[in-house]
């Protein structure tokens, strides 16, 4: 009896190549959002950039507020990602305050007062439930009394004598508000900035940052 075997592997070859361009469609279908200008005006629309109020006397005042941003679980490198955050959206603060001087003529102004603030939230539930026990076992086994030797020690039955390090589950997030008041000002004054310098200057560096699409 003759066994065609070219006929008996066709058929899986063809679900092979349907299953890769399902995959193919499915990846393209599930692209990462685009990522988005940070030197953009607040508004109901766009959660996150400047807003300007005019105070009178020739001063008025900037705010820049940042959309919000995943940051580390870590102390440190939380602290460090705040502290970035806060001076680039302070240099944008201070872009559209030159803008807004250049607008209005002024050659030279200066910042009167700036404050920053950074809304932080820690999420108390940032490691993964299913590491469960004293510590954070290989696996995903729940034992009574908290005890898990996924942790502890070796487990026959496991391929890793030890455990790997704690898994979190969700970053932290941050939101960083800049508030800066500005009025004209001469050369000669302590402080005092050019005004078409600083937009370029800062336009320059910033006109092609973003923010991470979400």
């Amino acid at each position: 009896m003759h066994i065609d075997i070219g006929a008996m592997i066709r058929p899986f070859r063809h679900a092979a190549i349907a299953l890769g361009a399902a995959t193919l469609l499915l990846a393209g279908g599930c692209s990462a959002p685009a990522p988005r200008p940070v030197m953009v005006e607040q508004s109901a629309e766009i959660p996150y950039g400047y807003n300007d109020l005019d105070l009178g006397d020739g001063r008025f005042e900037v705010t820049y507020e940042t959309p919000v941003l995943r940051t580390s679980t870590g102390t440190l490198s939380r602290e460090q990602d705040v502290e970035a955050q806060k001076q680039r959206a302070y240099d944008l603060a201070l872009w559209r305050a030159a803008q807004i001087a250049v607008d209005r003529g002024y050659e030279h102004f200066v910042v009167v007062t700036s404050s920053s603030d950074a809304d932080v939230e820690v999420p108390d539930d940032r490691y993964d439930p299913a590491y469960a026990g004293f510590g954070y076992g290989y696996g995903h086994r729940h034992y009574p009394f908290g005890y898990d030797p996924y942790y502890y020690g070796y487990d026959r039955f496991s391929p890793f004598a030890y455990a790997p390090p704690p898994r979190y589950k969700r970053d932290a997030q941050m939101r960083v508000t800049v508030t800066m008041t500005v009025r004209e000002a001469t050369a000669q004054e302590e402080g005092a900035m050019d005004a078409v310098a600083t937009v370029a200057r800062l336009s320059s560096r910033y006109a092609n940052s973003t923010f991470p699409g979400r």
